[in-house]
Order: structure tokens, then sequence, then C-alpha cells
């Protein structure tokens, strides 16, 4: 485990919690299983980031990638590790943006290609199948302010399954409700797999929104282009934040039983311009060209 993480962590969580005193707007809403999902915008009046937050998260960005550096040439990575240290820092993320208009310029790039970092060590060293899912960006090391993206070119806007590995337990449409027993309408596909499987973003996208939400527990939402939204519930684990862009196959959670569930699954949503639409159908299809 990255045991050596945890002052930083602690540093830095010390000052994310004293500036929590504000938090964000709710802007316009999605829905799943006929729950509101409020969209977090940056609240204008909220303050910047100060000059101490920054430099504590310089810190952590920096003596984390040393420390990566270090662990990978000793070949002492874990995916357990990597997972954890990534669940952490989106944590501190999550709640620094509620406290703040958001990241500075150097700091939201800077901690977007740590992100991208971290999950190329993961799907490395996952099963063989999970590395032909991953379709992770390529940032080089020059000291940029962007990060500057490599060898993904335009290509088909495509969904691919958020799972390598799973069994389908309940389809899209009416069904029996498991906990109210009548006949509801499903909204999405049920992927059953072990608790703690990786989940990847089924398609280029920027997280609009991460936490806890009624019924479908912890969720993540992707808004992608050609206005459809895709949505991962159920999880016990998110590993990214809002309004980070994730390329295809870039984790974001881990399999969980959260929320209202009857056993660890993903229920895997997706939605064009707010309205529920079959995964079945949509997965493996060409919808468009990306740039």
């Amino acid at each position: 485990m990255l045991t050596w993480l945890r002052w930083p962590v602690l540093a830095l969580a010390g000052l994310v919690l004293l500036a929590c005193a504000h938090s964000g707007k709710s802007g316009a809403s999605l829905h799943i299983f006929d729950e509101d999902i409020p969209l977090w915008q940056p609240d204008l009046y909220l303050p910047e980031m100060t000059g101490d937050e920054a430099a504590e998260w310089a810190k952590l960005i920096r003596t984390t990638q040393e420390r990566l550096k270090e662990q990978a040439r000793s070949r002492t990575l874990t995916e357990e590790g990597l997972v954890g240290l990534k669940a952490r820092i989106s944590e501190l993320a999550d709640v620094a943006l509620h406290s703040c208009r958001g990241f500075p310029q150097k700091i939201d790039s800077d901690l977007r290609r740590l992100f991208s970092r971290i999950d190329q060590a993961i799907v490395k060293l996952s099963e063989p199948q999970e590395i032909q899912v991953a379709q992770l960006p390529s940032f080089d090391d020059s000291d940029t302010s962007e990060p500057v993206l490599y060898s993904m070119g335009p290509r088909s806007f495509m969904f691919a399954w958020p799972l390598s590995k799973f069994e389908i337990t309940s389809r899209f449409g009416p069904r029996h409700d498991p906990f109210e027993r009548n006949v509801v309408f499903h909204d999405g596909i049920d992927l059953a797999a072990p608790k703690g499987t990786l989940i990847f973003a089924a398609e280029r996208g920027e997280v609009v929104f991460t936490g806890v939400l009624g019924k479908a527990g912890k969720l993540v939402v992707i808004q992608h282009d050609f206005g459809f939204q895709t949505y991962y519930a159920h999880l016990s684990t998110i590993l990214t934040i809002r309004g980070i862009s994730v390329e295809r196959g870039q984790p974001i959670a881990l399999v969980g039983q959260t929320g209202r569930a009857t056993g660890p699954h993903l229920h895997f949503k997706i939605a064009q311009y707010g309205n529920a639409v079959d995964p079945e159908r949509y997965v493996g299809a060409s919808l468009g060209n990306l740039n």
C-alpha cells in the first residue's frame, strides 16, 4: 500500500476542510431510477483557491509522481495500492471543488496528467482482457500548462462495454422490480461482476456528476458528444472527479452494491438528450465521428 502518501494527504485534507464553508449551486438535472441528479456548477461567488492550498496540491502531485516513478523502477506498484491512491485523491479533489471556483490551470492540468499515468499503471497491472478494453490518453513529460494527447486521432464515436467480464442479469425495459414486486421500467442494464471489478468509461466525455444518490448509490455520470450521457450506478469506489475529461476505457470506478441493489453489479444506463435508450442496441455501433 502507498503509505508514503499519508502525511501529504492529511495536510491537504486539513486545508480543504477549512475551506468547506461554501458549496456549489445546483444546475440542470438528469435522471436515474426516476430520481433527479443535480448537476453541480461552480458558484461564481466562491473564493479562488488560496496560494497555500494550491501549493499543497502542487506538492501532493509532485510527491505522488516521484514516488510512482520510484516504485515503477523497483517493481513494487500494486493495483490495489494504485486504486486506493486514486480514490483518495479523487475524494480530496471533489471536496475542494465544492469550496472554490476550481483548480488553477497548472494544478488542473497536472492533476489530469497524474490521473492518466495512474490509470495506465492500473491497466498494465490488470488482467489481459482489461488491457484490451482500455484506450488511455498519453501525455508528454514537458512542463506545459496543457496536457498533450498523442495517438488518439480521428475515430468513430462508439460505446464500449464498461466491464471486461460480466453477466447480464437484467435488461432494459419493463421488469418485475425485486423490491417493490411490481412491473417497473428499467432504464438501463445490470451487469453482474465481483465487487471491486474495474469499471471503464464507455466513451470519451466529461464527468458531470460524482456522488451518492438514493437508489443509485455511488454514481458517476459522463456527458458525451451527440447529446449522449452514460450513467454508472451502485459503485463501491469512485475513481474520477467532476469536470475532468476521460477517454474510452479509462478507469472511473469499481463495481459495488451501494444504493438499492440485491448484489454486486453495475447498473449501466445510456441516454440521449435525457431519454434512456437500450445499451445493447448502442454498444459497438458507430454513432458519429470524433476529431
